[in-house]
């Protein structure tokens, strides 16, 4: 059992923020975890990289606990062509470089996982917000080429940082191509996913931290809780062999995991 119950942080823009809804890549690491991790909610919708790091260096609200994984998915803000929220790729580039530094500093024994944007369905999206009454200098500044940009420059700052990344991106591309789902289907408003968007994010996701960072998968953790057949059983025969098979088949499961088969 481990001394103190371990951390995940899902945090970045709105697509972390959204991602704890039904279906979602927070959602479904809550359900992997259960038992193992808690997996917490620090997305801020509509913030920048810089506001990020900003409130990174100010107040930002970390777990008590031990954390050890922080998921970074943002970018899409960013990918605006003009207005208050647009940066360069260049600038992104930096910036996003010195979050990574943040982050590795204040929580040494945390990995890093940076998920790209997506695309953007324009005319959905420009509908969306005209429907909430939101000015078109807001809502007519975005593009499919620009949100790329930013997922190229993300893409890159992992491979600069040796940090690990998931192409949302290419996952959604990817399925499009296929002819498994429409573009205007990965969106529920033209910018934000749908449930059958993050199920490609989930699936990957998961992959990632089998292929990579195997003492993070659920299987490989420690209960985050004594086992219910030894907590005021100690004296309980029944119990106790009970625990026992338990135990060896959870070791079994963990040495699978980390792959380790005799």
């Amino acid at each position: 059992m481990s001394s103190s119950y371990p951390q995940i942080v899902v945090t970045g823009d709105s697509m972390a923020q959204q991602s704890f809804r039904i279906g979602g890549y927070g959602a479904a690491l809550v359900d992997a975890y259960q038992g193992k991790a808690d997996v917490i909610n620090r997305g801020m919708a509509g913030y920048t990289p810089q506001q990020f790091l900003d409130k990174l260096k100010d107040d930002f609200q970390w777990p008590n606990g031990v954390v050890k994984l922080i998921v970074l998915h943002i970018g899409t803000n960013d990918s605006t062509t003009r207005g208050f929220q647009h940066i360069p790729a260049e600038e992104f580039t930096q910036i996003m470089k010195a979050i990574l530094k943040f982050l590795r500093e204040a929580q040494p024994n945390a990995k890093v996982i940076l998920l790209t944007p997506s695309t953007i369905d324009v005319a959905a999206w420009i509908t969306f917000c005209t429907e909430q009454g939101l000015p078109s200098e807001f809502a007519d500044n975005r593009s499919p080429e620009s949100i790329k940009q930013i997922r190229d420059a993300v893409l890159q700052v992992a491979k600069d940082e040796n940090a690990g990344v998931l192409d949302v991106w290419k996952l959604h591309d990817d399925a499009v191509n296929r002819g498994e789902l429409q573009t205007s289907e990965l969106f529920w408003d033209g910018l934000h996913y749908s449930e059958r968007a993050y199920a490609y994010i989930n699936k990957a996701l998961l992959q990632l931290i089998s292929t990579s960072y195997r003492s993070l998968l659920p299987a490989s953790m420690p209960e985050g809780f004594t086992m219910f057949a030894v907590y005021g059983n100690e004296n309980n025969p029944e119990a106790q062999n009970l625990a026992k098979i338990t135990y060896k088949n959870i070791e079994a499961i963990k040495q699978a995991a980390l792959g380790n088969t005799t």
